[in-house]
């Protein structure tokens, strides 16, 4: 069993003028659990600014696979430019016929496709990652061919290894959801 060690709340820090309050989590791998000599400490700090609401900065340290970490920077607080506001000279709104749908089952209801799903898989939401307490947004990319037929493509390489073959029939939409 990993241990989740104490979960501070950090100092306030300044990140370009915003103040921004931390919080750092420490997961612990014990001594030979995956083969390790010694405890490994998993690291994760996150900084929130509440007057922006948005993670000005996040780090994760972990001695296996390095360091990640994403910088919000060159924060500006003036007013945009009123011309990213306007219509664009010479812009022509075309309405165009909706695509007609074949489907081929009932859509199932609910849910964060709301309600276009055909087909709900729920796959398998590894032990590791439940006991990190992982959870967060999976990304497929699809192409649709002019038929309107979905292209079968890859999940992104985050999730390559955990994902399951549903996903990757052509004509289905599929999520992940932890659990």
């Amino acid at each position: 069993m990993y241990s989740l060690g104490q979960r501070p709340r950090l100092r306030l820090m300044n990140f370009e003028g915003v103040e921004a309050e931390g919080m750092r989590t420490t997961l612990t791998i014990p001594a030979g659990k995956i083969g390790n000599e010694l405890p490994i400490d998993i690291v994760n700090e996150r900084w929130y600014s509440p007057e922006l609401q948005v993670l000005v900065m996040t780090r994760h340290t972990d001695p296996r696979f390095g360091e990640n970490s994403y910088k919000l920077t060159n924060i500006s607080r003036t007013e945009p430019a009123r011309e990213l506001f306007e219509i664009p000279a010479g812009y022509i709104l075309k309405e165009t016929p909706a695509p007609t749908a074949v489907a081929s089952t009932a859509p199932i209801g609910g849910g964060v496709l709301n309600g276009k799903a055909i087909n709900l898989p729920r796959p398998a939401y590894p032990a590791i990652a439940k006991q990190a307490n992982a959870a967060g947004p999976v990304t497929v990319e699809i192409t649709i061919d002019e038929e309107g037929n979905v292209i079968p493509r890859m999940p992104l390489p985050v999730i390559r290894s955990y994902a399951q073959p549903q996903l990757l029939q052509p004509g289905k939409r599929s999520f992940l959801r932890p659990g």
